[in-house]
């Protein structure tokens, strides 16, 4: 069987949430704290959240988050400019952040990185 993380093996517990939509940054952030919690019982998350691309990209790299969250149609750097940009400029210190990219126009993107991972809305019902 194997033993869940703890804070002491998860180095880096933190998520950030970027999304100009006020409430769906909540219901994303309250599922989290919610699913986190029954997933790794005693694990204590940060769960950062921005509603612009340059607010996000700051906790992002001040951070260095385990996951991001970000919705595409963002002002100031919107996602697609933000996944172009964690994209090409993959510092080490990032190559371990998973990625969750969510669209409202499908899959639009070039090839993915390994660590990033496309939510097309539209598909979703």
């Amino acid at each position: 069987m194997n033993k869940l993380p703890t804070t002491t093996s998860l180095p880096n517990c933190s998520i950030v949430i970027l999304d100009d939509n006020y409430v769906i940054r909540n219901i994303i952030k309250n599922e989290l704290y919610r699913n986190i919690s029954n997933l790794f019982p005693g694990v204590i998350f940060d769960i950062y959240s921005s509603d612009d691309g340059v607010g996000g990209l700051g906790y992002v790299y001040i951070t260095k988050p385990m996951v991001v969250i970000v919705d595409t149609t963002l002002p100031r750097y919107s996602g697609k400019e933000i996944f172009e940009f964690l994209k090409s400029n993959q510092s080490t210190s990032l190559q371990d952040t998973k990625i969750i990219l969510i669209s409202e126009f499908g899959t639009d993107f070039e090839e993915l990185p390994n660590n990033f991972l496309i939510l097309d809305k539209s598909r979703l019902s």
